[in-house]
């Protein structure tokens, strides 16, 4: 069970967000509250009027999709903005409304209308107006396994929370992938990965580790085929424009068909306030596991 209060769910695309919903649901406190944003996007040429005039099917379509989810906790709201503000109505909604988390589906780089959101999900992780997950995902029901790589970054604390909480939901296991260089000029703060070792033998979920040495995007990229989702902290430098996902988890979105998950929080935190690892070139790479019937 999740300890979300209120999650926001911008939707631009009601026929695809049964996922989303589902997911969010997952994440929520027996009290909480989803908000399905639904966002008519109005080209920047024309008037805002067109969109106004949309807002009604558009609401008719949530409420639809409402009916069809049954769960008390689902409430709908409708925003018009033109497409190169979505992002400030987003982000304006959220602290609006108190909102704990913004859940923002992601197709991934094949379809043409994810260009325009993909800009307006940059524009919000810039200055995030709380905890940000950007999403590409299918139907999680039959989830059973999920894959937490780590290498050190400064929200990973916040994805093993996720990752405890869905995990939870979907009477999953959990497997942390730590990704660590052979070599590195920068160097590892190896006092805030104990600090989170430690942690993680706190939760029940976590049944497996795997330490790899070497090249983190091959290592996640093989481990992620045993698994039905991927959960990753963000990037924790500033990123070149248009690489939202940051460029190790970009190669990862772009080779691997898994569900993933990719979270950031509005302030980086992290046990011991490891270094971000960069990803390094070369393929090899050392695997230390281990496994607990209890955990780590």
């Amino acid at each position: 069970m999740g300890a979300l209060k209120k999650v926001l769910l911008p939707l631009t695309d009601p026929a695809h967000a049964a996922p989303y919903l589902k997911l969010g649901t997952a994440l929520l406190s027996p009290e909480g509250k989803i908000l399905a944003l639904g966002v008519v996007r109005v080209p920047e040429e024309s008037s805002l009027s067109e969109g106004a005039e949309e807002a009604p099917d558009y609401r008719a379509l949530l409420e639809e999709l409402a009916a069809k989810f049954s769960d008390e906790r689902v409430e709908l709201k409708t925003l018009v903005r033109v497409s190169h503000r979505l992002s400030e109505g987003i982000s304006e909604t959220a602290r609006e409304e108190g909102c704990d988390l913004v859940l923002l589906p992601w197709k991934g780089y094949t379809a043409s209308e994810d260009r325009l959101f993909g800009s307006t999900i940059d524009r919000i992780l810039e200055q995030p107006p709380c905890a940000i997950m950007v999403a590409r995902a299918d139907d999680l029901s039959s989830c059973r396994s999920i894959l937490l790589p780590v290498r050190g970054g400064p929200y990973a604390e916040y994805a093993l929370e996720i990752v405890e909480w869905l995990a939870g939901a979907f009477g999953a296991e959990v497997t942390v992938l730590h990704c660590q260089p052979v070599a590195s000029g920068v160097p590892f703060d190896d006092r805030g990965y104990r600090s989170f070792l430690r942690k993680l033998r706190l939760y029940p979920q976590v049944r497996r580790m795997l330490t790899v040495h070497g090249n983190p995007h091959d290592a996640i990229i093989e481990e992620a085929t045993e698994h039905d989702l991927v959960v990753v902290g963000a990037g924790g430098t500033t990123e070149p424009a248009g690489s939202f996902l940051g460029p190790l988890v970009d190669r990862v979105a772009r080779e691997m068909r898994k569900p993933l998950l990719v979270v950031k929080t509005r302030q980086p935190y992290l046990s011991g306030g490891a270094a971000q690892v960069p990803v390094r070139k070369g393929r090899q790479m050392v695997c230390r596991e281990h496994v607990s019937s209890r955990g780590i």
